[in-house]
């Protein structure tokens, strides 16, 4: 009887010392952003008979992602900083990044410069939380309820590579609440018509991993 509660204890003593082991984070390697189209938008103007309008909301994408483009470039040199297009959300979500990750030019890479397998890198997006990460639904509500600590206007979002929540919450959304008159356009664009917008916070994305 008693070799088998020595046995149960040191079970226990090393199911204690698994639980309490540190889990080692492997070291991020780049940053995928993403671009967005409007894709849906545009293809629903142009099939009610809008394709002036869908036209518009093109060329103001090309706008917010130039000025997005533009802030990384110039205020984030933590990683390196790659993008993706949200048309290509479903397969870069699954870990299938070939053909879909591009330079700043927009240039596809040939190769990767990172793998879905090495969970080494982090996406990020300028806009609201998803309903499924960082937010609470109550019983009969339409929109998302923030838990504390997020604000549901637009910032940067910062999730993992199958776009799980980050575990350094810090890192999760970054959003600044000070109105700053003195953004220079050329990281910066909001639309006049739509709303479609970019603010820049890769220079607070930088400062809270540093």
């Amino acid at each position: 009887m008693k070799w088998i509660v020595c046995l149960l204890l040191i079970v226990l003593s090393a199911l204690d010392a698994g639980a309490q082991a540190p889990v080692k984070q492997k070291e991020i390697r780049a940053v995928l952003v993403m671009l967005r189209t409007e894709r849906k938008k545009i293809q629903y103007y142009r099939n009610s008979g809008k394709g002036d309008k869908a036209n518009r909301l093109r060329d103001e994408m090309v706008k917010v992602n130039r000025a997005t483009i533009n802030d990384f470039s110039a205020h984030f040199d933590r990683w390196p900083v790659y993008y993706f297009v949200d048309s290509n959300l479903s397969d870069v979500r699954q870990g299938k990044l070939d053909g879909h990750i591009l330079d700043k030019n927009l240039q596809p890479l040939t190769i990767p410069p990172v793998n879905f397998a090495d969970n080494n890198y982090i996406i990020v997006y300028y806009g609201k939380p998803p309903a499924d990460v960082g937010v609470q639904l109550k019983d009969g509500d339409k929109k998302p309820v923030y838990t504390e600590g997020y604000h549901p206007g637009n910032g940067l979002v910062v999730l993992g590579p199958s776009f799980e929540r980050m575990k350094n919450t810090h890192l999760f959304f970054v959003y600044t609440a000070r109105v700053r008159k003195d953004r220079e356009k050329l990281y910066n664009y909001i639309s006049d018509e739509f709303d479609v917008e970019y603010r820049e916070y890769a220079k607070d994305l930088k400062n809270r991993t540093d």
